[in-house]
């Protein structure tokens, strides 16, 4: 891991701090210092399907995306999940040179237990890590877009923390075709952060301040699945923000094909609400297929499209992932990866009048493994 600036005419100080060696999972320093990273992806199937989380998630990991999930399971399952996620983030340069960070950390984990409880009603418990606030390095400003020779301004940035919810839910199949599910429970974490301000024209650093900030608030999970007949079924969730998360809702379908021997095809709308930065949109495709020939293996493949139109900055993303069943025990794992681009002077929370802030290059490469068995 490591922070690099190519030529330059930063004094040797200067050039030592920006080659630190970074740790994080945000995809840049402004996700960080805002609501940090949401962490879509809590089970190998929902990154297979880059963090799908209103149809087809069949794990109880669905607690924490969307709980009428949780009836769809059967018998007593537990569940765990893991996952590291490797980042980059490139502030490009006007003039010769860019600044760039990276970083390789564990981002993800998910523990999950639901049961039946009835023929129409299932229960959970669970806890996750829901998003992630680390960040090490750089990033480079300058006042007057005219001179580019090099940054007016170099903020280093060395952060660590992330958000976890522990929550139990249930669901109730209210019809045949109609299911209903919610959780709640508590969101809590906390986050810190070291921060300097380095003026290029002077000598030494210009500012230097840390802080900290801790958080424990009531959170809550609601969510539907319906059969719509055509061997279609919708589902939808909702789950509620707060002071460091952001509220977020998804709408998706999934279709069953003959063709795919079995496999089935999806469809899912995502708008995140950040309280400082306005609505982003996610749009995942995904396909299941089993494989005819070997009755314990099926493959999950996945593209997504983000738009963020206050932060003027778009995310193209790709998932694959393998899920092994035998028995009672299930073992699954995924890859995904997105690139982003944009500017963050639109969507900065804060900054001197008369910055101007660069383009943004981003990269996000995230892991996830798990393992499930029905107890019961």
């Amino acid at each position: 891991m490591k922070t690099h600036v190519g030529p330059t005419m930063f004094r040797p100080a200067l050039l030592a701090a920006l080659l630190m060696d970074p740790s994080a999972s945000a995809y840049s320093f402004f996700d960080s210092t805002d609501e940090g990273t949401v962490l879509h992806h809590l089970c190998p199937r929902s990154a297979g399907m880059n963090g799908v989380s209103s149809v087809n998630v069949n794990d109880p990991a669905c607690l924490f995306l969307n709980p009428a999930g949780i009836s769809k399971l059967s018998g007593l399952e537990l569940s765990l999940h893991f996952g590291p996620s490797e980042w980059s983030a490139k502030v490009l340069h006007i003039g010769d040179y860019d600044l760039s960070s990276t970083g390789l950390m564990m981002s993800t984990a998910t523990l999950a237990l639901t049961a039946e409880a009835g023929d129409r009603l299932g229960l959970g418990l669970g806890v996750a890590k829901v998003s992630d606030f680390g960040f090490r390095g750089a990033n480079g400003i300058y006042f007057d877009p005219q001179h580019t020779e090099n940054f007016d301004v170099i903020e280093q940035l060395d952060a660590t923390g992330g958000l976890w919810e522990m929550v139990g839910g249930a669901s109730w199949d209210l019809s045949e075709s109609v299911t209903l599910g919610a959780s709640a429970g508590v969101r809590l974490g906390s986050a810190e952060y070291d921060y300097s301000w380095d003026l290029s024209e002077t000598s030494g650093t210009d500012s230097v301040s840390s802080w900290r900030w801790e958080i424990a608030e009531p959170c809550a999970h609601i969510g539907f699945l319906a059969d719509i007949g055509f061997q279609t079924e919708v589902g939808g969730c909702l789950v509620t923000g707060g002071e460091r998360y952001p509220t977020w809702a998804s709408l998706g379908l999934v279709r069953s094909f003959h063709i795919l021997s079995g496999g089935v095809l999806g469809l899912e709308f995502q708008g995140i609400d950040f309280d400082h930065n306005g609505i982003e949109e996610n749009v995942r495709m995904f396909a299941e297929f089993p494989y005819p020939d070997l009755d314990n293996l099926m493959s999950i493949a996945s593209i997504s499209y983000n738009e963020a139109i206050m932060h003027a900055r778009n995310t193209l993303g790709f998932s694959f992932c393998v899920c092994y069943r035998r028995n009672e025990l299930g073992l699954d794992a995924a890859v995904g990866c997105g690139a982003r681009s944009g500017m963050p002077g639109a969507f900065r929370k804060s900054g001197g009048e008369g910055f101007t802030f660069q383009e943004l290059e981003e990269s996000h490469v995230f892991y996830s493994f798990g393992i499930s068995y029905v107890m019961i």
